[in-house]
């Protein structure tokens, strides 16, 4: 079973939080992207289910017309409605970590590619 990562705003003070391009609802406006403190996730790592996936320290992402769809609800019916969101599906970066049956990429290897999970990478 795949595991995603979930997104909260900070809602406490102290609370450890990173920067991200959000938003809050489903919107046509670009002017409703939001840039702020959100809370921090934890450290990400492969764990069993994943073995056949590595981690990626993005250096670079972008914002794609498949992301102004999504934020605008285009597939709605087909993601999960909470919010808030962030967008950010494509990136270049290194590996950071693989998992145990990854024999094609080592750790420091650059490459780019997308999410499965439809967004995250416009965040620290």
């Amino acid at each position: 079973m795949k595991k995603q990562a979930t997104f909260q705003k900070a809602a406490k003070t102290g609370e450890e939080t990173m920067k991200a391009f959000y938003y809050d609802n489903y919107t046509k406006d670009p002017q409703e992207m939001k840039y702020g403190d959100v809370a921090m996730l934890p450290d990400p790592s492969i764990t069993e289910g994943l073995e056949n996936y590595v981690l990626v320290k993005v250096k670079y992402s972008s914002t794609s017309p498949i992301d102004y769809k999504i934020r605008q609800g285009d597939f709605k019916w087909q993601l999960p409605g909470n919010f808030p969101k962030w967008g950010g599906r494509d990136y270049s970066g290194q590996i950071h970590k693989v998992g145990s049956s990854v024999t094609k990429f080592k750790v420091g290897d650059e490459v780019y590619g997308l999410t499965e999970d439809w967004g995250g990478c416009n965040s620290e």
